[in-house]
């Protein structure tokens, strides 16, 4: 967005910003990718009240691109710390299954706050521009690489589900 808006300084300061937090990082978790390692150091980094719980390692012969690894994860699990931090129970769980030809994946995460469901569709609840995009943009990178994604929720507990579908090399 702030590249079609031709805000570049503002984009030059964002790429910085990511870079330099990036390589201050470090985290227990090894997902099996460097980039979501590098996102859940990020996320811990910033929620260090919230636990996280991975079970499983991304196979690495996925057909998956850098660009979708970090708008899947990125969005999703940013999501998911963000309800945490504001619960009672401070924890995501994630669950990575390889099954034969295909991949699933299981981010789980309590929340406290109402959703805001419009026509099946959960709606952002921030303020300012650039915000409501996260989901819908996992959701699009996840079925242009032969998967989908189902986000269920009840008694405060959310989840989503991706399942990919001969996603290996």
């Amino acid at each position: 967005i702030l590249f079609k808006d031709k805000e570049y300084d503002e984009l030059n300061q964002y790429i910085n910003k990511i870079y330099n937090n990036i390589t201050n990082l470090k985290s227990n978790i090894n997902t099996g990718n460097k980039l979501i390692d590098a996102i859940v150091a990020n996320l811990e980094n910033k929620y260090e009240n919230i636990k996280i719980v991975w079970k499983g390692q991304l196979p690495e012969n996925t057909k998956l691109s850098s660009m979708d690894v970090c708008t899947i994860f990125s969005n999703l699990l940013s999501n998911a710390f963000e309800a945490s931090d504001k619960s009672q129970d401070k924890k995501v769980e994630v669950t990575v299954e390889k099954l034969e030809l295909q991949l699933f994946i299981t981010i789980k995460n309590q929340f406290d706050k109402t959703l805001n469901v419009t026509k099946g569709k959960i709606m952002t609840t921030k303020k300012g521009k650039n915000h409501g995009y996260g989901i819908g943009n996992a959701e699009k990178s996840i079925e242009e690489n032969n998967g989908e994604l189902k986000v269920k929720f009840s008694n405060n507990i959310f989840m989503a589900e991706i399942l990919f579908y001969d996603i290996f090399e």
